[in-house]
């Protein structure tokens, strides 16, 4: 099945075309179809997709925290010692 992404598209287009056409028996007949696009999306019950696989957790902060040793760690999770001087 196509996406809602690719639906709601097409129903933005139909809908723009049906408002710029004097016809309106062609608008009605757009509308018509853009509301049945709206309704293939509704009756889609697969969850939206998200940016981020559901199996990667979010990124932690830590940068200019300091670990319970003394290090410190940057935004990507990578361990510095602190400067010695």
């Amino acid at each position: 099945m196509l996406g809602r992404v690719y639906f709601a598209r097409q129903a933005t287009t139909l809908l723009k075309f049906a408002r710029s056409t004097s016809n309106p028996e062609l608008a009605a007949s757009l509308v018509e179809r853009a509301a049945n696009l709206k309704a293939q999306i509704d009756k889609d019950d697969r969850p939206s997709p998200s940016p981020v696989a559901p199996d990667v957790e979010p990124e932690r902060r830590l940068e200019g925290s300091a670990m319970s040793d003394g290090l410190m760690s940057d935004s990507l999770g990578n361990v510095k010692r602190p400067l010695t001087i």
